[in-house]
């Protein structure tokens, strides 16, 4: 004959992604030695049954695995020569899978004082030129507002119109 189901099913301790569980043999062992037990999962939510231990001899395990913030019901069948329990021993109660304490903390940093006067990092340089041909001269500002240029290309904080510069005469 086909086992009973095993007894006293317990849930005995939850900690990361894992659970430990234990119970006890059947009352009745179909007359015949038990192989072994198959111990199943279910999430609480889909309670879909999933196995994860087959012809399993021991009275206790450990089903690692889980998942972080999922509920799991537990359920295991004996098993003989004849074949599984008719039905399971089932566990009483639920394991919780704890979603870990962690919290992302982003790093402090200074707020930046925006209201800093015009001050030249790359001042001009004098250059000698050649009457006829183009010049560039550039210089490196800074300060609030931030942007100064005529053309305000790429400029979003100009809030006045910066003053006229005075046009540069080249002599020779």
């Amino acid at each position: 004959d086909k086992p009973c189901a095993p007894q006293n099913l317990k849930i005995m301790e939850v900690w990361g992604f894992n659970v430990a569980l234990e119970w006890s043999p059947p009352q009745d062992d179909g007359n015949t030695e038990i192989t072994g037990y198959t111990v199943q999962k279910a999430d609480k939510k889909t309670m879909e049954w999933f196995t994860v231990f087959e012809h399993y001899r021991r009275t206790h395990c450990v089903v690692s695995d889980l998942i972080m913030g999922n509920e799991y019901f537990f359920r295991v069948f004996s098993q003989n020569m004849c074949g599984l329990s008719e039905k399971p021993c089932n566990s009483k109660n639920s394991a919780l899978i704890q979603k870990t304490g962690s919290v992302y903390k982003p790093p402090n940093y200074k707020d930046h004082e925006f209201g800093e006067a015009p001050k030249f990092t790359h001042p001009l340089v004098n250059r000698s030129v050649i009457a006829g041909y183009n010049t560039t001269l550039s210089c490196a500002l800074r300060g609030s507002p931030k942007c100064l240029s005529n053309d305000h290309r790429g400029c979003s904080q100009v809030k006045e119109k910066p003053p006229e510069e005075p046009q540069s005469v080249l002599s020779m």
